[in-house]
Order: C-alpha cells, then structure tokens, then sequence
C-alpha cells in the first residue's frame, strides 16, 4: 500500500491499484473512484473495482445523477443496520448497495474526487477498524493527487514564463555555471544567435565578451555585422 505514494501513474492507475488492495482485504463486493461536477449533480467514474474481476456500474466515462450520500464533507459510513431515510435506502438500492463508505479526498486542487468502497451481496456492519483503515487509505490517494497537482501547477507556471520570456523583446539565454550547459533560450535568442548556437560556439562568443562583475557588456554579432550589449 505505501509503495503507492511512490508510483508515478495516472490517479486512475493508482487509484484502481488501491481500490483492489483494500477491497481484498475487506472482502467486500465493489469500489470506485469518483469524480462529482461542480455544480455536485453529477457522478463520473475514474476508477473502479470488484471482486468478480469487472467494474460493473456505474461504468467508466459515463456520467450518473449524484446519489445524496456522496456529496458528503467527511467520511460517511451507512451499515446494513444503519437508520435511514427512504430516498437514501432507494440510491442504494439504485447502485445495488446494502453497505457503503463514502471518503473525500482532500486535494490543494479542489477535484471533487470521492471514494467508496460497497457490499452488494449481503448486510454489513463496518468495524471501526475497517473505517480507520479506509480512511488511511485514502490518505495515500489524496497525497498523490496532490503531487500531481503540484507538478501540473509547476508545468503550467514554466509554460507561462516561457511565454513571457518569449515575448519581452530581448534576448534571453540562461546556461548551468557548472556544466556550462544550455538551460534555456527564448525566441529572439535563437534568431540572432542562431549559427553560434548551432554550431556549438556561443558560449565561447559570450565567455569573450562577458566579465563577471561588470554592469553591462557588448558582444559582436558578425554575421549581422551588429553589436549587443
């Protein structure tokens, strides 16, 4: 189970790969990752599992009406014996549901992911236990989600600094001091500076002419016949 927190697939992969482990373990009939719309009317499935090897319903893809009990701020534990209303025992009725554990997952995302874990078959009276051990489990799944999100935010704030770096009217070169390899070059770079940096020699061009510790310097661009500074 720890070794999720490592994987680097899909939500869908790793959530399906939990979904398995904890569902043998609880020896119990089905589970699912889902996601709810914005507006929390309706229910579309990531990731699914049961023991009879099929996803079964609701499919993967499609799109349900929200049943009332996933849209739930905590965890949400209805038991074959649990009191409950007439319109909840239908929704359950509508998954095939007799027992189900509802759990947000918690995302810096805000995806509106939740996920269940159900008994089809017969009544069951969940154990503190085996809520503890869903609700950790779980854990795993959101602290997942939430590296994704992160590299996703870092990938769109590299995307944007590159736009702008594009677009500055200037010439943008940045270089490993160490390695002296090329990190990155915008657009007005690659025009001006193209054989040099084609042909391997613009960081001798730019070791020539740039000293450290002065303000400003000025490099010779011979095949405009221009000089930059």
């Amino acid at each position: 189970m720890v070794q999720l927190l490592e994987s680097e697939e899909s939500l869908q992969a790793v959530g399906g790969r939990l979904l398995s482990i904890v569902g043998n373990y609880l020896l119990i009939s089905t589970g699912a990752v889902c996601r709810i719309s914005k507006d929390g009317k309706k229910l579309q499935l990531i990731a699914g599992w049961s023991k009879t090897g099929s996803v079964g319903e609701p499919e993967k893809g499609k799109e349900y009406e929200c049943p009332a009990f996933f849209r739930t701020e905590k965890t949400l534990v209805l038991s074959g014996n649990a009191m409950i209303g007439e319109e909840e025992r239908k929704e359950l009725d509508q998954f095939g549901l007799k027992a189900v554990i509802v759990v947000p997952v918690r995302s810096n995302g805000a995806d509106n992911i939740y996920v269940y874990f159900g008994e089809k078959v017969k009544e069951r009276i969940w154990e503190l236990d085996e809520i503890k051990f869903v609700n950790d489990s779980v854990k795993i799944l959101q602290s997942v989600l939430n590296r994704n999100n992160q590299k996703n935010s870092l990938a769109n704030s590299h995307a944007s600094l590159d736009t702008i770096l594009n677009h500055i009217g200037a010439a943008v070169y940045v270089r490993s001091v160490q390695t002296g390899e090329c990190l990155f070059a915008n657009r007005s770079m690659g025009v001006i500076f193209k054989k040099e940096m084609k042909d391997g020699s613009l960081n001798e061009l730019l070791d020539k002419h740039i000293h450290r510790g002065r303000g400003i310097s000025e490099i010779y661009q011979s095949e405009h016949e221009r000089w930059y500074d």
